[in-house]
């Protein structure tokens, strides 16, 4: 018996969630950044040019660091998104043999006939 996934979650709520954390530590990244500039600008102990290239050198990192999150919650998202796309186009995708290309003597073929003897999805789906 299969059981439906909720529609929140789907097949991979952990993962989600890891694309979510991502997403607010790429948002964090930004906040911490801009306060880093204020803070370098306003407040750090050096002469006003040694402050302001420091200040761009946190916002840059910041930026980059923001990429780099908002990157890595893109490719979770995108592996989860091309398996549902690989599961729900095979659902629907017709299992016969080709044309001319018959494994029973009588014609007639089905997915269990099209099936080797030694992968893990026949030894499934036979009940072994």
């Amino acid at each position: 018996m299969q059981r439906v996934q909720f529609t929140s979650g789907g097949r991979y709520p952990v993962l989600r969630s890891i694309a979510i954390i991502y997403l607010f530590l790429g948002g964090i990244s930004v906040l911490g950044g801009i306060v880093a500039v204020f803070w370098m600008l306003l407040r750090a102990p050096f002469d006003a040019i040694d402050r302001v290239i420091l200040a761009a050198a946190s916002l840059v990192a910041s930026v980059f660091w923001c990429a780099l999150m908002l990157g890595a919650a893109e490719v979770i998202k995108l592996f989860v998104d091309l398996e549902h796309n690989t599961r729900m186009a095979t659902m629907y995708r017709p299992m016969t043999p080709a044309a001319g290309e018959s494994h029973n003597p009588d014609g007639h073929s089905n997915r269990i006939t099209i099936l080797e003897e030694e992968t893990a999805e026949a030894a499934l789906i036979r009940g072994h």
